[in-house]
Order: C-alpha cells, then structure tokens, then sequence
C-alpha cells in the first residue's frame, strides 16, 4: 500500500459558494450555492426571487457553466510543478485541496 497526494479545484468541495450577477440590478450578485461536487443544474440554489418563488433561475444555469471540477485523478489537464506547489488549479486559476490517498 502506498500514499498518493492528489489535488482537487476549491469548486469540486461541499457547499461551493458561487457568485452570478444580476442581468437587470447593476452591482447586485446572487450566491448560488452547489451541494456536492457532482449535482447536476436543478440541485444547485440560488437566493433569488425568481428560484424562491419557482424553484428555477437563470444563476442556476450560469453557476453550473462556470463550474471547475477539476482533480489530479481525472484531469485532463496537468498541475505545473508551480501550480502543485501553489494549490493552483491548472484549469480556473482558483486554489486547490490536497489529500493524501491510500492505493
């Protein structure tokens, strides 16, 4: 048995925070919130009137296209050695998590 260290994107945690624009109230920003790493658009939440009132929103879809989802197990792309050192995330530029992995 052997320990690997891996690394994943900030946005492939629990309770990813979000933040999407207003298209119609300048300077206004929605948090969207994604659950688990692998939900699909229609679990994602949003503390809009518009998801309130009816469980959907257009935030929903945008937060679910700026989604990164990285890690060093799936890729593809690869950490530099600069970004491993980092905990920088080869595909967003946002921070990553380490973990140490049993195999």
């Amino acid at each position: 048995m052997s320990i690997v260290m891996t690394q994943r994107c900030v946005s492939a945690e629990p309770w990813f925070e979000i933040h999407v624009p207003s298209a119609s109230e300048e300077g206004r920003v929605y948090k969207v919130l994604v659950p688990w790493p692998d939900d699909q658009v229609d679990d994602l939440t949003c503390e809009c009137q518009s998801f309130i009132y009816r469980g959907h929103c257009r935030h929903q879809e945008e937060a679910f296209e700026k989604l990164c989802r990285w890690t060093s197990e799936n890729g593809p792309e690869e950490q530099t050695s600069e970004q491993r050192r980092g905990h920088v995330c080869p595909r967003c530029g946002d921070a990553t998590i380490s973990e140490a992995e049993f195999e």
